[in-house]
């Protein structure tokens, strides 16, 4: 028994783990522009406040590139918007491979922050903008619909 249970540990310790390498790319067009409270909420009060400060960017491109290992999970992407490419870090939440980047060379656009999220089985690929709004509300513009 004994040696059945160690020949059993030692072939499994000697089995290679396959790790998946998912390496991809990504076009979205974001079409949904929303307002935010400072907190995240969504705040449809304030859609109209969005889309006179930055309604000329619905529709517009969004493309990127990301490399995950599945295994160590050691990942990263980036983000091509107006122009600008932007290198997004890994988020570490569970249940999606997210990422987030900090534009500086869109601030004069009122760009914040740029997120990438890919679903686990790489169903969905959403694309975020954050644009920087008044003292009530943040803007979202995204490639999926508001929650």
């Amino acid at each position: 028994m004994k040696r059945t249970v160690a020949l059993t540990v030692a072939m499994l310790a000697a089995t290679p783990v396959l790790a998946e390498q998912i390496d991809g790319s990504y076009e979205n067009t974001l079409q949904t522009l929303y307002a935010v409270t400072m907190q995240g909420s969504r705040a449809p009060e304030g859609d109209p406040y969005c889309n006179d400060m930055f309604g000329k960017f619905v529709g517009s491109a969004i493309s990127g590139d990301y490399q995950i290992n599945t295994e160590t999970l050691i990942m990263s992407a980036t983000a091509n918007y107006e122009g600008t490419e932007t290198p997004l870090n890994p988020l570490g939440i569970a249940g999606v491979y997210a990422f987030m980047g900090f534009p500086e060379a869109l601030k004069g656009i009122g760009v914040n922050r740029i997120m990438f999220n890919l679903a686990l089985d790489q169903s969905t690929k959403e694309s975020d903008v954050l644009f920087l709004g008044n003292d009530q509300y943040n803007c979202v513009l995204s490639s999926m619909d508001a929650n």
